[in-house]
């Protein structure tokens, strides 16, 4: 930090967000047991809550986790975030079986966790990850803008707004969103990884975006045709070949404009971009 006066208050921005990051495992477990201590009608249907948002923080398997999320509004139908994790639960099945009433479903959760709370920062984030999945990304940062306001410490809106803004086609926004989400939560959430990906690829920063995807355990098939993509654009056509080869086996239905144009991008030349270099990679055009 060997700076002149005029960086002061850059470094002191700096000075927080390390001890930020340094603590930010211990903040985790803090948060997690605030959460547990917290007054509610139901303390079954909380834990149960709990486990699912735990296992949500990665590319979980959605069997995993659903039946803790419908058991907990069961028990409680007023529990507004169990229905907004519904209703992202649902764009995931969505992303896995790209069965459109799966979506329905969830703007269903989605409404109704917001005509619940709609002060609870989690309830708008999901109605946005609904609205741009559906395509309907203008729509989603209205939603996404209010959760960042009510709560601008929650990862999960700022994540979600990066996904926005990429599909959108304001990739800078997009790249500082959801570097924010992962300043916020460093530890958890490998999907943030996952969209920087993203975001980086679509920005033609092919080994930057490489470094991202390999943050991740757990790669969804998409990541994998993605990371492809960006093997290539690097002329290591090797790994190219063997993520290629990989996405098959996890997705062997999938083709090229299938994942190309579920992606909700705006302008639709960026689809058109992913298209053209997934069938240049072999995969079958659709």
């Amino acid at each position: 930090y060997d700076r002149g006066l005029a960086d002061i208050f850059e470094v002191q921005d700096e000075v927080a967000r390390a001890i930020a990051t340094v603590v930010a495992g211990r903040i985790r477990s803090s948060t997690v047991e605030q959460l547990r201590r917290r007054p509610t009608e139901n303390l079954t249907a909380y834990d149960l809550y709990l486990r699912a948002i735990a296992s949500m923080e990665i590319y979980s398997n959605p069997d995993d986790y659903e039946p803790f999320l419908v058991k907990a509004v069961a028990l409680d139908p007023n529990f507004a975030a169990a229905h907004a994790a519904l209703a992202i639960t649902q764009v995931f099945r969505y992303l896995l079986e790209f069965d459109s009433s799966r979506l329905t479903v969830g703007l269903d959760h989605a409404r109704t966790s917001i005509n619940l709370d709609a002060n609870d920062s989690r309830c708008q984030t999901a109605m946005g990850g609904c609205l741009y999945t559906m395509g309907r990304p203008d729509e989603a940062k209205v939603y996404l803008d209010r959760a960042i306001a009510l709560n601008a410490n929650d990862a999960w809106g700022h994540g979600t707004s990066g996904f926005c803004l990429m599909y959108l086609g304001q990739l800078d926004e997009a790249l500082t969103a959801i570097d924010m989400a992962l300043r916020l939560d460093p530890f958890g959430n490998e999907w943030f990884w996952d969209g920087r990906g993203m975001i980086l690829m679509m920005a033609q920063r092919f080994a930057e975006a490489v470094e991202a995807f390999q943050h991740m355990s757990q790669r969804a098939s998409w990541s994998l045709a993605y990371e492809a993509i960006c093997f290539a654009e690097l002329g290591r056509m090797d790994e190219a070949r063997a993520n290629v080869a990989k996405f098959r086996q996890v997705a062997p239905s999938r083709t090229a404009r299938g994942v190309a144009y579920d992606e909700p991008f705006k302008d639709g030349k960026s689809n058109d971009w992913i298209y053209a270099r997934l069938v240049k990679l072999g995969l079958p055009s659709g």
